[in-house]
């Protein structure tokens, strides 16, 4: 997960999604990074539908106040705004 995410910072979007692809659905399927990861991803790739839908599931699987507020401005306007 932390070298999907490095791909990513990196500029290296094709590896960055390839190294998520493999993840195990089941083993990432409650763990935040990985959907906030995978929003970043979509946002590069120009997906603004599936990153707000990974977005809103990070924004569910986070507890603390602080984080939530920032992934809370980072989410990309909603449909018809």
């Amino acid at each position: 997960m932390s070298r999907a995410a490095a791909l990513l910072e990196g500029g290296d979007v094709d590896a960055a999604h390839a190294a998520l692809d493999v993840l195990d659905p089941d083993e990432v399927a409650s763990y935040q990074p990985y959907w906030v990861t995978r929003a970043r991803l979509a946002e590069r790739i120009l997906d603004p539908e599936d990153a707000r839908r990974c977005l809103e599931r990070a924004l569910g699987l986070t507890e603390d106040p602080a984080v939530r507020a920032f992934l809370a401005c980072r989410a990309p306007p909603g449909r018809g705004s």
